[in-house]
């Protein structure tokens, strides 16, 4: 499906053998969190991985993308390979105004049902969060449950190294934007990433990143 602002965003769905039927079944929406795609809801052994273990117990389950990660990496007018500096600059509050109600108004449209519940993990439940507090009304009137699974609204409860990190989020994301990295873990972006590490100046900063985090844990 595509969202509002031009994102286009491919959902996953888990059936059993009486939804394959055309029998159905409360229907559950999953999220996933930062970095990470619809594969987090399956990776690991059947009896155990989620997805799965939802489809058993009866629900009809669909695994969500969030724009950006290779499942999701499309736009109606913007080039991820070549528009870079535009398709990637987005936040956790645009994937709880457009990703999240476009994921869940389709799902809702090819069940049929009235509402359906929202497993997040993560950045997955950051999103709802935004959606639910800006947009309380569509979100009453779509969702019956929130499930939050590791959820993050704020760093208090972080650990003092994780605070020093994300005080430092500003810098490295000045320093990455100078090189034109917009996208982490891509082929170009690893390449770049190891050249710059091994130059005098990525030694140098993971030197003092070290000796900071070795000072905040002493």
């Amino acid at each position: 499906m595509t969202t509002k602002d031009g994102y286009i965003l491919n959902v996953f769905r888990v059936m059993n053998d009486e939804v394959l039927n055309g029998k159905k079944k409360p229907v559950v929406f999953m999220q996933h969190g930062l970095l990470s795609l619809a594969d987090t809801w399956i990776m690991n052994k059947p009896e155990v991985a989620p997805a799965f273990m939802l489809a058993r117990a009866g629900w009809d389950v669909w695994l969500g993308n969030n724009r950006g990660n290779m499942y999701s990496r499309k736009h109606v007018s913007l080039d991820p390979d070549t528009d870079k500096a535009e398709y990637f600059d987005y936040s956790f509050d645009d994937l709880g105004e457009y990703d999240l109600p476009a994921q869940v108004s389709m799902v809702k449209q090819q069940t049929g049902v009235d509402k359906v519940t929202y497993m997040g993990h993560s950045q997955g439940t950051s999103q709802m969060f935004y959606a639910s507090t800006t947009n309380q009304d569509w979100i009453t009137a779509n969702v019956n449950l929130f499930v939050a699974c590791a959820p993050v609204t704020r760093m208090n409860g972080a650990s003092t190294s994780m605070k020093v990190t994300s005080s430092s989020l500003s810098m490295v994301e000045g320093a990455l934007y100078s090189m034109s990295i917009y996208e982490i873990f891509d082929t170009g972006t690893r390449d770049k990433y190891n050249a710059f590490m091994s130059s005098f100046t990525g030694k140098t900063l993971s030197s003092m990143s070290s000796l900071i985090s070795k000072a905040v844990n002493s």
